[in-house]
């Protein structure tokens, strides 16, 4: 089981994009991203949205420790 930092980065180094790059994709700094992907910092629900739309993964992916990677072509809203 992976937890919501993890998953970030794996989903983020999947599609070969960088915290950068992340981070202007969903509007958000880079030092957000990281602060996501260490787990010191947790998004609101808009920003989960984005990311799950910018990492093509469902929102249940990101939230759910339990789930593993599956790449769909729209984000699962909540």
């Amino acid at each position: 089981m992976k937890s919501f930092p993890e998953k970030i980065k794996e989903a983020r180094s999947a599609l070969s994009m960088s915290q950068e790059t992340l981070a202007e994709k969903v509007g958000a700094s880079r030092r957000s991203i990281i602060a996501y992907e260490k787990g010191d910092k947790h998004p609101r629900d808009r920003m989960l949205y984005q990311l799950a739309k910018a990492l093509h993964v469902s929102i249940r992916y990101l939230k759910d420790d339990t789930l593993s990677l599956i790449h769909i072509s729209e984000p699962t809203r909540l």
